[in-house]
């Protein structure tokens, strides 16, 4: 292998030609940042020769990259800040520094890798590797709403309506939709994907049992906790729950494509274990959440199954009997009640600010800053809060307008499910069950965000991309799963 057999053109390798490559070239990358680091190279230039060489391993390892960018998607409370040219204009946006997500920061870097592929003629012409837009129109709809609330009366300002458009309203389609719809084409891609999801819910769930007893608080819910001082993904519990009960359906989803019973039974446990983390978070929304996912699959999937394991269904309907007079009893702590209050009043505030411009709203992205302005909020609850829910953000800031193109793409998603479904249901029973649990996933997701303030992250929209890819790639018809352990595909 010459020295410039890394840019050559990608071939599929096999499992024992590509990992040696792999670790030779990420050491020779460690190698030269360190040396560059002794040298004295400023640190700009460091970062520079970093960026490019992601690109070129996003460019010639586009799954592991892909990969790297699902175990890092739900980290949305883990930001780097990035320094930016001081000139008025960057100054009004950023302050003259510019936060991103390490998720964000992989992601794009996947994307450049991506353009690079596409530039150069690597990827498939064919019909069928050309990139897929789903529901493309339906939320150029939704960013449309987003720009056009820019004319509102209410005078949002120009620059941030238009940077809250592009981000975090247009990135998070395409890197949460577009992204996994295009990458997962094959059924070793998708259980990997799924794996990926699996573990990274498993380790947040074990990990929040460091939460359960504190010398300062005594006993306490389950969340969150940091990691050197940063919570990837936030200090508050609805964030963890949020997560576990997209990856709980997940794993099930996973385990129906396993052929090791071993390892089957190993993700059945992860999964059952996900749940049970996500109820005793005692988030009110997370038991809506899973009761909506329970009563979808119930439907779909478990409505000849209740008869015959009735007496099963009623045993664990009895072991959950004190975690739901757990709930009861928590939820009667006042500052739960305090809480309900805060998004009693921030649905008044969203309402108020809907029938003040019920067509475009009073821009996009300007809603915490107008709570800021409210003095009763400041009295009764101090710093303001974004929206508990999108139908209430999207009544706010894009009014009548956002609503319906909102609703425009929650029916194309569910029309594009349907359709898959026609063809799923005629296939084996782990292909409709897997299929299903990720349907589930996406209703969960959805409900979720009905209370939660999340909407605009990989939390809602990558259940919809893994969903869609899922969809696309078993409506093409499916045969039997290799074995996890085979990586050659």
């Amino acid at each position: 292998m010459n020295a410039l057999s890394f840019l050559s053109i990608p071939k599929t390798d096999s499992a024992q030609t590509h990992w040696p490559r792999f670790g030779w070239g990420l050491f020779l990358s460690l190698f030269l940042f360190v040396l560059a680091m002794v040298l004295g190279i400023p640190l700009g230039y460091i970062s520079g020769l970093a960026l490019g060489v992601g690109v070129l391993f996003a460019w010639r390892c586009p799954q592991i990259a892909f990969y790297v960018v699902l175990a890092t998607a739900p980290m949305i409370e883990w930001f780097v800040s990035i320094p930016v040219w001081r000139d008025p204009f960057n100054a009004r946006l950023f302050d003259g520094w510019f936060a991103i997500h390490p998720n964000e920061l992989v992601a794009l870097v996947f994307l450049a890798g991506w353009a690079l592929r596409l530039l150069i003629g690597t990827v498939d012409s064919s019909r069928d590797e050309r990139p897929w837009l789903p529901f493309a129109g339906a939320f150029s709809l939704l960013v449309f709403a987003h720009i056009v609330s820019g004319f509102s009366a209410a005078e949002p300002g120009w620059p941030q309506v238009i940077l809250f458009a592009l981000h975090p309203v247009l990135w998070v389609y395409l890197v949460s939709v577009v992204v996994p719809v295009n990458t997962i084409r094959r059924e070793r891609t998708l259980m990997i994907s799924l794996a990926v999801l699996t573990a990274l819910g498993t380790f947040f769930a074990l990990d929040s049992l460091r939460s359960v007893y504190s010398v300062y608080t005594g006993w306490s819910r389950l969340h969150p906790m940091p990691f050197f001082g940063v919570y990837p993904l936030g200090d508050n519990h609805n964030v963890l729950a949020e997560l576990l009960l997209f990856t709980a359906p997940v794993a099930l989803a996973l385990s129906t494509l396993l052929r090791e019973t071993r390892l089957r039974l190993a993700v059945w446990i992860a999964a059952g274990f996900m749940t049970l983390v996500a109820l005793l978070t005692f988030a009110r929304t997370a038991w809506i959440t899973l009761f909506v996912e329970c009563a979808f699959l119930a439907v779909m999937l478990w409505r000849p199954l209740l008869h015959k394991y009735a007496r099963t269904f009623l045993m664990v309907g009895l072991a959950l009997t004190p975690l739901v007079l757990g709930m009861a009893v928590y939820s009667l702590r006042s500052d739960v009640q305090s809480s309900t209050d805060a998004r009693a009043m921030l649905t008044g505030i969203s309402w108020s600010l809907f029938l003040g411009s019920p067509w475009i709203g009073v821009g996009a992205g300007t809603f915490v800053d107008r709570v800021g302005l409210s003095q009763a909020y400041h009295l009764d609850f101090g710093g303001p809060m974004d929206a508990h829910g999108v139908l209430q953000k999207l009544a706010a800031e894009t009014g009548f307008l956002g609503l319906t193109a909102f609703v425009f793409v929650m029916i194309s998603i569910a029309i594009l499910g349907q359709q898959a479904w026609k063809t799923v249901k005629k296939q084996s029973l782990s292909t409709r069950l897997c299929f299903l649990l990720l349907a589930s996933s996406v209703m969960g997701a959805f409900t979720y965000q009905l209370f939660n303030t999340t909407y605009w992250s990989p939390k809602l929209w990558l259940p919809v991309g893994i969903f869609l890819a899922a969809a696309r790639l078993f409506s093409r018809g499916s045969s039997r799963a290799p074995s996890f352990f085979s990586w050659n595909e």
